[in-house]
């Protein structure tokens, strides 16, 4: 089966977002996948371009003080 990569924008809420990607089977329920978590952005590409989407969008939220760190306070 065919994998499928998604480069997402999810709202984490207060003006703060992050990107990650998200794989999925060819024969998931996209809506399904993607319905999850407050996505704003799906953008469907090869795996790695994916992730240098991802990587990209990431370090402007953070250049413009946006970006949501999940690890800060651990």
């Amino acid at each position: 089966m065919k994998k499928l990569y998604f480069a997402v924008t999810e709202d984490i809420g207060d003006g703060f977002v992050r990107a990650y990607v998200i794989d999925c089977y060819e024969s998931d329920n996209i809506v399904s996948v993607l319905g999850k978590k407050n996505i704003v952005t799906a953008c469907l590409c090869s795996k790695g371009k994916a992730h240098e989407v991802v990587e990209k969008w990431n370090d402007s939220f953070k250049a413009n003080g946006m970006y949501f760190d999940i690890t800060e306070g651990l």
